[in-house]
């Protein structure tokens, strides 16, 4: 998780110089499958002010989005046709490379993430204390009982 953290700090520093629009689209959610499909479509500003709102959708849908697909592909366009600073052609397309890898690499620590998540999970089902672990940390924080606390003790 680490890594992968490191890795989406990487990609909002290189977005924050070569591609702000990009950037204000996706915020805090630069590690998303939305926002991955999108910045590996469209790495450079260029790219993405070219993107048709139908085109932003069919990405959002292979994605994996199901609902308000046409408000957040309408969204996404806004954002990434905002007006900025145009960097030189050999800079933007050098930038727009260095996004394409840092995607690559993002999405697949995602994978990895999501195949750890599943054994671990396995794996603690099988542990002869998982009861005890799982309602420990209930009553240790129960967001459902008045100050979000379980037991005093």
């Amino acid at each position: 998780m680490w890594t992968r953290q490191r890795q989406v700090n990487q990609l909002r520093s290189l977005l924050r110089e070569c591609s702000p629009g990009a950037l204000a689209a996706f915020g805090t959610d630069l590690g998303s499958r939305d926002a991955l499909a999108v910045l590996q479509v469209a790495p450079t500003p260029a790219r993405g002010r070219g993107l048709a709102q139908a085109k932003l959708a069919a990405v959002l849908r292979r994605a994996g989005r199901q609902r308000g697909l046409e408000g957040r592909a309408a969204k996404l366009q806004a954002a990434l046709r905002a007006p900025q600073l145009p960097a030189p052609p050999m800079v933007a397309e050098a930038s727009g490379a260095a996004v394409t890898a840092l995607v690559g690499v993002i999405a697949a620590l995602n994978v990895q993430l999501e195949q750890l998540s599943g054994q671990l999970q396995r794996h603690f089902e099988q542990h002869p204390d998982a009861e005890i672990v799982r309602r420990s940390a209930r009553t240790r924080r129960d967001p459902r009982r008045p100050g979000g606390r379980g037991v005093r003790r």
